[in-house]
């Protein structure tokens, strides 16, 4: 595979072989910046996941203030049946 490359990467594929029909993702010896699209804007990208997809949070919330209150009422009627 070293023979079809960069001269400047021929060292570096010189230990690789070619791979018929298969895919290979590699990050290149040069990138220098792999992490920082993850960590760049933080504020705005859970701003706009949130306004994005608000539904499933309402109905996540409207379900827990729900279950809440059927738990209080459930463990308020089996008290009052205590002796």
């Amino acid at each position: 595979m070293a023979k079809n490359c960069a001269p400047g990467l021929m060292k570096w594929w010189s230990a690789y072989e070619r791979t018929n029909g298969q895919v290979l993702e590699h990050l290149s010896p040069y990138q220098t910046k792999v992490l920082y699209p993850f960590f760049n804007k933080p504020v705005s990208k859970v701003v706009h996941k949130i306004t994005h997809n608000w539904e499933p949070f309402v109905a996540v919330g409207l379900f827990v203030f729900l279950s809440t209150q059927w738990e209080s009422m459930f463990n308020a009627n089996e008290a009052a049946e205590w002796p």
